[in-house]
């Protein structure tokens, strides 16, 4: 297998989602091939694994655990991770609204000292219990 990290990222690069079984038990790896074939035949430089609830701008140690229990084929590590994670993915999924994908992530960058900043119109901020839920789940991770 060729380390595609390891060439020169150039061009247009995304977050693509990461598709699990029916059961949420194991990663689809059929679906993901084919969702990475399509998006590298569109001619995209750069694929972020593991970034669909953008923890990789505020936890990238935690992505890099996840995108490399995912290769390793360590499923154990893998369920743990994504557990970890879905508090902050059910922060974001929160009364199901889209607004709350960017403002959680910025709030969060912020809780990690980071310059997340305010996101712009039309978009709203965290309200303030929300963003204290959002900067608890973040100081409770170790790389948050």
């Amino acid at each position: 297998m060729t380390n595609t990290f390891a060439t020169a990222v150039h061009g247009v690069g995304i977050a693509p989602i990461t598709p699990f079984s029916a059961d949420l038990e194991r990663v689809d790896e059929q679906a993901l091939t084919a969702n990475l074939t399509f998006l590298v035949e569109a001619g995209l430089g750069l694929l972020y694994p593991c970034g669909n609830t953008g923890e990789g701008n505020f936890a990238p140690r935690t992505a890099l655990t996840l995108f490399n229990a995912l290769v390793a084929d360590d499923r154990s590590l893998a369920l743990r991770t994504r557990d970890r994670c879905a508090p902050f993915e059910d922060l974001r999924a929160h009364d199901g609204s889209a607004n709350n994908v960017p403002a959680a992530v910025r709030t969060a960058m912020g809780a990690a000292g980071l310059a997340g900043g305010a996101v712009r119109p039309p978009m709203l901020d965290l309200n303030e219990a929300t963003a204290h839920k959002a900067r608890a789940i973040v100081e409770s991770w170790e790389d948050g």
